[in-house]
């Protein structure tokens, strides 16, 4: 009887305990009182041991829903970038853990935007008294947010809020879809 690698595919003899081509180890069925159990006879896992005694089945205990942490977050969509790629795609940005992200062009910025227009440290966006705002930091192309009729260069802490449109340099623009403030 042969057996068949469940990492590369091959055929093996029954005698081989592990693979002859890849050397993955040879993979055993054991019955349990669970079912199936597959396990390969290199791990050193015991074998589960049969109880002399059947249990009864127990009732399944209640347990409060665990209520996932409240976040804080900013949800940009690009609608403008020199990477086609980019565009409409939404990047949701969390506060929960800290109260100010950077973006820039350089990947050691939370929100990185591949403009050569961006500078490698262009803006911040912080998380204060439950609302949120965008700071230039001394980037060479400016920020910018669109006041309903032109977009005018951020040049101290200003107010963000949901269908802001906030432009970065020259080339990139992002709305704000969606915001929560804990």
């Amino acid at each position: 009887m042969t057996w068949f690698c469940t990492k590369c595919g091959s055929q093996n003899e029954d005698s081989e305990s592990a693979c002859v081509v890849c050397g993955s180890g040879k993979i055993s069925e054991m019955e349990s009182q669970q079912g199936v159990i597959v396990q390969d006879p290199g791990t050193q896992q015991p074998a589960p041991e049969p109880s002399p005694v059947q249990q009864a089945p127990q009732a399944p205990v209640s347990r409060p829903a665990e209520v996932p942490p409240e976040e804080s977050f900013l949800e940009f969509q690009f609608v403008q970038s020199p990477m086609d790629s980019l565009m409409g795609k939404k990047v949701k940005v969390n506060f929960s853990v800290f109260p100010s992200v950077s973006v820039g062009r350089s990947p050691e910025n939370v929100m990185q935007i591949p403009d050569a227009s961006v500078s490698r440290m262009h803006a911040k966006i912080m998380l204060d008294g439950g609302s949120y705002y965008l700071e230039d930091v001394g980037s060479s192309n400016g920020t910018f947010i669109y006041d309903g009729s032109k977009f005018v260069e951020v040049k101290e802490k200003t107010k963000i809020q949901e269908k802001s449109l906030v432009k970065f340099g020259e080339g990139t623009i992002v709305k704000v879809t969606s915001v929560k403030a804990v």
